[in-house]
């Protein structure tokens, strides 16, 4: 006897469906799955699972092998809107419509969504610059095709600070969290975009705040290009990132977080600030780190998944009474960290800040 099926919660169900653009995603339908009949609003959309609810449904023995837990087989990643005629059709042809082929045609169909809603696209910004000279949110909207009907602007020159007055940044941060919530509130429904540009814990404690409940758009710096990319362009084959997560397991109540992307961290500026020797320690690299190495949304998930699988599972195991984060890798992708953090099941996750010229060269922060 299967279990009974979990409700989206409503920020997953308004992310399915504006993931979507509420029409059906069998290639080429693109028959709209809410209308207005007469004065009467009508939803003709069948959330179909890729994989079954049910072991004996439609693809339900295959969960395994696609890696999706009691957990994930009832939620957004695994539901795809169609049409019910479609619906019909996939669930009948088993063997033709496999997952592979299901979950691509969710993906292409979110693409094409995607680039279609970016041309009139209307948008909450969340600019949050504290590195660099300030930026022009009009040129900004007009440069991403973004109408914006509510912008939350954080630029605050901190990169040549000598001393960064940590609590007060952080509650500034709480306020334009406030700030974010209030526009939410009054453009229900729209879109958050998100510009992310400065210092790594600012950046991880606004992702915290959010949380992974929320859906965003957060767009990453090719500093190369020197524009804001999100997803990756349609043709381009994305470099394997040769992901690895190594543990060192000492029986410790504390848990040390490593995440190399940009560049390597070297264990011996760790140590200048807290004993390894003592400590649980879970490294997260990349093959061959660099300043580009992580840059489009499809590579940000990658690494926030491999982060948040193995945090908890670590967590679940050892349960620690503290973690300290070092972070070396993009701003899109530090926010996205912040969001996997579950102030609930996490305990208080210490941040630390890089300057190479200092001595230590990492300073602790604040917490979260």
């Amino acid at each position: 006897m299967s279990k009974p099926r979990k409700k989206l919660k409503p920020a997953e169900e308004h992310y399915l469906w504006v993931s979507s653009g509420g029409i059906c995603a069998f290639d080429e339908c693109h028959q709209p799955l809410v209308f207005d009949d007469i004065g009467t609003i009508v939803n003709v959309a069948d959330k179909a699972h890729v994989i079954a609810h049910s072991t004996d449904g439609p693809r339900g023995d295959e969960r395994e092998k696609y890696g999706l837990s009691e957990e994930d087989i009832d939620s957004y990643k695994n539901l795809i809107l169609f049409c019910k005629n479609h619906h019909k059709i996939v669930d009948d042809n088993e063997e033709r419509y496999t997952p592979d082929i299901l979950f691509e045609m969710k993906r292409k169909h979110e693409d094409w969504v995607r680039t279609r809603l970016q041309e009139v696209q209307s948008s909450i910004a969340i600019i949050h610059k504290t590195m660099g000279p300030p930026t022009d949110h009009i040129t900004l909207a007009n440069k991403m095709n973004l109408k914006m009907l509510g912008l939350i602007s954080f630029q605050e020159r901190l990169d040549d600070s000598p001393k960064i007055p940590w609590d007060q940044i952080k509650n500034k941060n709480l306020e334009k969290y406030r700030n974010i919530m209030e526009l939410m509130k009054k453009y229900e429904g729209t879109v958050i975009d998100i510009f992310p540009l400065s210092q790594i814990p600012l950046l991880i404690h606004l992702g915290s705040l959010i949380t992974d409940t929320i859906p965003v758009n957060i767009f990453q710096y090719d500093r190369n290009k020197q524009e804001w990319v999100l997803g990756s362009p349609g043709k381009v084959i994305l470099e394997e990132l040769g992901l690895k997560a190594n543990t060192i397991i000492k029986n410790s109540k504390v848990l040390v977080v490593s995440i190399g992307i940009t560049s390597k961290i070297e264990h011996e500026d760790i140590t200048e600030v807290i004993n390894l020797e003592e400590s649980d320690f879970l490294e997260i690299t990349v093959q061959d780190p660099k300043v580009d190495k992580v840059i489009f949304s499809e590579q940000v998930a990658e690494v926030k998944s491999c982060f948040k699988r193995k945090v908890e599972e670590l967590i679940q195991e050892n349960r620690y009474k503290e973690i300290h984060l070092f972070y070396a890798g993009p701003s899109g992708l530090a926010v996205e960290i912040g969001r996997s953090i579950n102030a609930n099941m996490w305990p208080h996750v210490h941040l630390y800040h890089f300057m190479y010229r200092n001595n230590p060269r990492y300073e602790d922060t604040f917490c979260i």
